[in-house]
């Protein structure tokens, strides 16, 4: 199941999902955009300055090495 969420939901402590908030939080800083976030059971997907990225929701995933792969990411496609 899909379902839509907002940077206000990511952020609510019965429904967020903290690791998530803290990406959100750093790449807002950074100057990155974040739109269109849907959850799925294992994933968020959504739009990180208009391109499709994904973040895995497993508790032993690193949040800030996923940021750091999704912001290379985003170089090697601007180099394409």
């Amino acid at each position: 199941m899909v379902k839509n969420r907002t940077l206000e939901e990511i952020h609510d402590k019965h429904i967020g999902h903290s690791k998530f908030a803290w990406f959100c939080d750093h790449a807002l800083a950074n100057g990155y955009e974040i739109t269109q976030i849907k959850e799925y059971y294992q994933k968020f997907k959504f739009r990180m300055n208009g391109y499709v990225i994904e973040f895995d929701k497993n508790p032993k995933a690193n949040a800030k090495w996923q940021y750091d792969q999704s912001v290379l990411l985003i170089k090697y496609y601007k180099q394409l």
